[in-house]
């Protein structure tokens, strides 16, 4: 959490300084705040090998039921590549192109979800008599 916070923090005053900046020469205040997110996406690749592997740890526990945590990870990444797509196009200006991608994600989660609701339903019917 106190990494999170220092972060979080580290990111403000940066894109304050960026904003400083950017009056003056705006080109610099945009490969200033370029290279704040390129740091923070650094630390978020760490994070996301780290959680990688205590998923791998997870599935090879789980087994067979290793299926349905690969769609968890699978609605997590839609959801993320969504929602970071539609900011960038959000924060460019293009807001009915942000409307279009959350709606995908959604769409693909739902579709996502499905699986398991089959997998549920067919073994639910297996273990009844209706055959």
């Amino acid at each position: 959490m106190g990494e999170v916070i220092k972060i979080s923090v580290f990111a403000i005053l940066g894109v304050m300084a960026a904003l400083t900046i950017k009056r003056e020469k705006p080109g610099y205040g945009f490969l200033m705040g370029l290279a704040l997110g390129f740091m923070v996406l650094g630390i978020c690749i760490k994070r996301i090998l780290r959680v990688s592997e205590l998923f791998y740890e997870l599935m090879e526990w789980l087994g067979t039921g290793s299926q349905q945590l690969g769609i968890l990870v699978k609605v997590l990444g839609i959801t993320y590549v969504c929602e970071f797509s539609a900011g960038i196009c959000r924060d460019e200006g293009y807001g009915f192109l942000a409307s279009q991608l959350e709606t995908l994600g959604k769409l693909s989660v739902m579709l996502s979800g499905m699986t398991i609701l089959t997998a549920l339903m067919e073994q639910i019917f297996s273990l009844t008599l209706w055959k």
